[in-house]
């Protein structure tokens, strides 16, 4: 295992590999093995966690090699990389997917079953989501994302706004790449840090408006309700002030939440119990979940939402996998939910799930021009 990176050493990390930003350090890991399922006998050791949202289940993945770098330093490493490898093969070719319309209709079908079962007092929120599809042709044909690609994404990943964290997984036909805004959890020194993130308004509500709004704050109170509730047992909590967390392109309410453990606590079981926390799933999560997993696209929806990151020499840091670009092969697809409460109107939450959609179109391809997701009429203060 190195801490330094050098060329060979970043083909093999394009080729397939991993990244998150801690901080102001991106972690750069390559040479990873196969997934493995973790089992209850199983030794948890340094390496990638994923999980399979819908069937909870987690992964292991093992790595060769990783590196640590600023982001000075990062930018460097692809700037060289990226101009060798142009000018090797004598072509540009900018990634510019071709994207199909948003299918609204499996949205509001979970929309409606949701709001059934809030009425009959089954779940008090759920969070359904939807897709937007695509796909790309490269000059290679239709093989999926080719290393040029990858360089131009790792490149709007490293100018990401300090509030997000960007995060990444590919081999050589599938991956992700994001920008995440909620942090699953850290710990460091005995000390767990998490967050509840719920609630969502278009830049333009005034944000005192927004900090007050009935329906937002329910959402919201459910998700520090729920975390408070599976952490209790593992230590000392501090809650803090919900407070309106500003991003590039919407605005969350955010409460930050810290756990003092009482005793070496094995990350993974802190993993098992928050999974899957009210700001992705549901709440109260109960026998519902069986019923909430057959919605529709549940099927699709693989680590979308769920906790993702890396475990290193006593640390770890797991984010929730939101705001992402997926491909697999040349279709790439985008995934983006919304919290259904019993004030929710469908309109408006198509409207908020279309804008984080276009929040990711954003970030990843800024010479497109998006198409606003919401009109004047449906901007309100419960956005």
């Amino acid at each position: 295992m190195t801490n330094t990176i050098n060329r060979h050493h970043f083909t093999n990390f394009l080729n397939s590999g991993a990244l998150l930003r801690w901080g102001d350090s991106w972690h750069l890991f390559w040479g990873l093995s196969d997934k493995i399922p973790i089992g209850p006998e199983s030794v948890k050791s340094n390496g990638i966690y994923s999980c399979d949202y819908v069937n909870k289940q987690f992964f292991h993945q093992n790595f060769e090699n990783f590196a640590i770098l600023d982001k000075s330093e990062f930018g460097a490493l692809l700037r060289e990389y990226k101009t060798k490898l142009l000018s090797h093969k004598g072509h540009r070719f900018l990634l510019s997917p071709q994207w199909e319309e948003i299918d609204k209709t499996p949205f509001s079908e979970s929309f409606c079953r949701i709001k059934k079962a809030i009425s009959e007092g089954k779940i008090q929120k759920a969070v359904p989501f939807n897709f937007q599809f695509g796909h790309v042709t490269t000059l290679s044909g239709n093989q999926g994302l080719t290393s040029e690609h990858k360089l131009q994404l790792l490149a709007r990943l490293i100018e990401a706004d300090k509030s997000l964290i960007p995060y990444a997984q590919w081999d050589e036909n599938n991956g992700f790449m994001g920008v995440t805004p909620e942090l699953f959890f850290s710990i460091e020194d005995q000390v767990l840090t998490t967050m509840a993130l719920a609630a969502t308004s278009d830049k333009k509500v005034p944000r005192e408006v927004f900090l007050n709004d009935p329906k937002e704050l329910k959402e919201h109170q459910l998700v520090i309700a729920d975390i408070q509730e599976k952490l209790k047992s593992f230590g000392t909590l501090a809650v803090g002030e919900s407070y309106v967390f500003e991003l590039p392109h919407l605005n969350h309410l955010r409460t930050d939440i810290q756990v003092k453990l009482d005793a070496h606590i094995d990350f993974y079981k802190i993993l098992q119990t928050l999974h899957p926390t009210s700001a992705l799933g549901i709440y109260p999560n109960n026998e519902y979940w069986k019923e909430f997993i057959q919605l529709p696209l549940q099927n699709l929806r693989a680590g979308f939402g769920a906790p993702w990151g890396f475990h290193l020499n006593g640390s770890c840091f797991f984010v929730v996998g939101i705001r992402r670009l997926e491909w697999m092969g040349s279709s790439i697809r985008i995934p983006a939910g919304c919290g259904v409460v019993e004030l929710s109107d469908l309109d408006k939450e198509c409207a908020e799930v279309e804008r984080k959609i276009n929040s990711v179109k954003k970030m990843f391809f800024p010479q497109e021009e998006i198409i606003p997701a919401v009109t004047e009429k449906e901007i309100s203060v419960h956005e």
